[in-house]
């Protein structure tokens, strides 16, 4: 049953791998003051689509996959389906998703065949993209963005008319990428031409149709110590873009907290940490997340919490929370989605009964954490929303459903 399990669970999860120009004025002063400060049609927009893509991209930059189902503004849930010999991605209506979760039969399979018992098939990936090995999607503003593996190509669909499809064309090949203000940035690790060169890190940005390509940061070159090939945890927030690097002393565990201007002026390391640590960020406040350990069990003990002001980085508070042993080790190995007080993280793990998932919650107001258990794995196909994939069965017939959490 397990393996059957991880093998369902396993196919449903996308799996995925792996310019900076600063224009002239006259009025320098005025023009650093409005840099400073995020323009009114900022301070008035609702960022919950750009968090949630920041989210995805942030899972495959920690956990190397992509969990869908992905929700769009027309209220459809878009799923990639890799298990019926042809790539598709399936589009269900708020309804159907709706009345699936009550069924508890999303889709069905056996030793024979696949089959799907709500939906429709969206788009056929095979025949649009003829694109080999993994895919990530991003939605954003009702467009469903597919990008392929190792390629300088991404797809934009439109959610509510599959034969509007239009092609962004690159001169590189990202990691991952996210949304943020109307504009696309690109994540990239780029391997080495060279034999035993390290990985490049690299930020690219563009509009949201491809064009306007500017280069944010290419390597880590104004960011003192940082090493050039490891970059985790990318955010956007008030015109600043904020993530982490690596030191690069030799076998180096020593973390830099970094950021730039969303055009990658004012390079700054902001904080050091020895030792695993983490981001969350939303548009008001930026939190790291830093673990202490017994050096003796090497089991985390407490999970150090401080939170930033977004704009000036002063610190606002600081606190601990204590962890579960059992998941000390894992817990900054996963993305972190900061919304309204709190923190949340979802952990995905397999034992010997099934898939079991648990979700850290750390209320910022009241110091306080709660995790809670689920059957299942955790799924957010929306800022707003969580699910549980449940999976039940043996190895000649499979059943898989979504369970709606309600907070």
């Amino acid at each position: 049953m397990k393996k059957s399990i991880l093998l369902v669970v396993g196919l449903l999860i996308v799996f995925a791998f792996t310019a900076c120009s600063s224009n002239g004025t006259t009025n320098e002063a005025a023009n650093i003051a409005s840099e400073t400060e995020p323009s009114l049609q900022e301070q008035n927009k609702d960022f919950d689509e750009d968090y949630m893509t920041m989210y995805y991209a942030d899972q495959f930059l920690t956990t190397q996959n992509d969990t869908l189902p992905k929700k769009a503004e027309n209220g459809c849930y878009y799923f990639v389906e890799l298990r019926s010999g042809t790539r598709y991605i399936y589009r269900l209506t708020s309804a159907e998703f709706a009345k699936s979760c009550q069924s508890s039969q999303l889709w069905t399979q056996s030793d024979e065949n696949f089959t799907w018992n709500y939906g429709t098939r969206f788009v056929n990936l095979d025949t649009l993209t003829g694109f080999e090995g993994g895919v990530f999607t991003q939605i954003y503003q009702n467009y469903i963005y597919v990008y392929g593996e190792n390629q300088n190509l991404i797809y934009k669909i439109n959610c509510d008319d599959p034969e509007d499809v239009t092609t962004i064309r690159l001169t590189f090949a990202p990691h991952c990428f996210f949304f943020y203000d109307d504009k696309i940035y690109y994540v990239l690790s780029i391997e080495p031409t060279v034999e035993n060169q390290p990985d490049h890190i690299a930020i690219y940005q563009s509009d949201l149709n491809g064009s306007n390509t500017k280069t944010v940061i290419d390597g880590a070159d104004g960011f003192a110590n940082a090493k050039n090939d490891e970059i985790y945890h990318v955010y956007a927030s008030s015109g600043y873009l904020y993530f982490i690097l690596r030191d690069d002393g030799f076998q180096s565990n020593v973390f830099l907290y970094c950021r730039c201007r969303l055009d990658g002026t004012e390079k700054e390391v902001w904080r050091v940490f020895d030792g695993l640590s983490s981001l969350a960020v939303n548009d008001k406040y930026v939190a790291s997340l830093t673990m202490s350990y017994d050096d003796e069990v090497l089991s985390g003990l407490s999970l150090s919490v401080k939170i930033f002001d977004v704009q000036n980085l002063s610190e606002i508070k600081s606190f601990s929370v204590t962890l579960d042993e059992d998941i000390a080790e894992s817990v900054l190995l996963f993305p972190f989605m900061y919304v309204g007080n709190t923190i949340v993280s979802d952990l995905l793990g397999y034992t010997d009964t099934g898939n079991l998932s648990q979700e850290i919650s750390i209320n910022t107001d009241t110091e306080s954490i709660n995790i809670s258990t689920y059957d299942g794995l955790l799924v957010r196909p929306a800022h707003d929303e969580r699910f549980t994939l449940k999976v039940t069965g043996d190895d000649s017939f499979i059943t898989a459903y979504y369970e709606k959490i309600v907070s």
